[in-house]
């Protein structure tokens, strides 16, 4: 089997995928707002909105569900020029199973190029993500925790 066919990384390219869609969408609602008549209210629901469509994600995909470090704030991060995670923009550079863990590690082909290196476990016969996404790039070579 090619590795980047194993069934763990499709998982993560599923939740890349998935991700892409929910920070384009957040982007979306964040461009839309009128801030010269902001509506409080509706700026509300929308945030409520957009946590239970995250928390979703983050229980289909993630180990740690919506106990993720992500969701544990009152606020929502999001990037403004592009979504964060983008299954075409992050290519997959070694897969590596080791002990019922899949780590897969990737990088981005677009600046900053960060690198990064996620973890699976198969839980219940599914692949699911740890909540220790790791990042380094050529300036910092050492690895370091990022949030998921």
């Amino acid at each position: 089997m090619n590795a980047t066919n194993h069934p763990a990384v499709q998982v993560l390219e599923a939740f890349f995928a998935e991700m892409n869609r929910w920070g384009a969408e957040a982007i979306r609602q964040y461009e839309a707002i009128d801030w010269g008549n902001v509506d409080q209210e509706a700026i509300a629901l929308d945030r409520r909105k957009q946590r239970e469509a995250l928390t979703a994600i983050y229980e289909r995909y993630c180990d740690i569900g919506g106990n993720a470090e992500r969701l544990q704030d009152e606020g929502i991060a999001i990037k403004l020029d592009r979504p964060e995670y983008d299954p075409l923009g992050e290519d997959v550079i070694s897969v590596m199973e080791k002990s019922g863990v899949v780590v897969v590690e990737t990088k981005q082909n677009q600046r900053p190029n960060w690198k990064f290196r996620y973890e699976l476990v198969s839980k219940e016969g599914e692949w699911r993500v740890r909540d220790t996404r790791k990042r380094c790039s050529e300036q910092n070579p050492k690895w370091k925790r990022d949030m998921l």
